[in-house]
């Protein structure tokens, strides 16, 4: 993944995203449907409650837009950054969601990408 790409590649599986990956206030955002939809997960949003959930296998996962924290099977976490929406999407600090994903995040700065 590389910053103002749209392509992404999760799994093996590359796919086009209408939201590029962007760094706000020092953290990188991504949207998290791409993520969760490359593992095989199931992305609904509650417009009435600002919640994007994931449920992913036995996990379920709530992100509040506008706030910094979530919840993993009812457990609240910090996730380190206001997730927020960006052109309809949730977006959320990428290494806050790689690291609960069990993923390890490099960042390449010769070619501004995310390995």
């Amino acid at each position: 993944m590389q910053l103002g790409s749209k392509t992404i590649t999760v799994n093996g599986n590359k796919m086009m995203m209408d939201v590029a990956p962007m760094i706000k206030n020092g953290s990188t955002f991504i949207p998290v449907r791409y993520l969760a939809e490359g593992i095989g997960a199931e992305v609904k949003y509650d417009n009435a409650t600002k919640t994007t959930w994931i449920m992913a296998g036995d996990d379920k996962l709530a992100f509040w837009i506008g706030k910094d924290t979530m919840q993993l099977n009812g457990m609240n976490k910090k996730v380190g950054a206001t997730v927020f929406i960006k052109n309809g999407r949730t977006e959320v600090p990428l290494r806050f969601i790689t690291e609960l994903l069990g993923w390890n995040v490099a960042w390449g700065k010769i070619k501004q990408r995310l390995l």
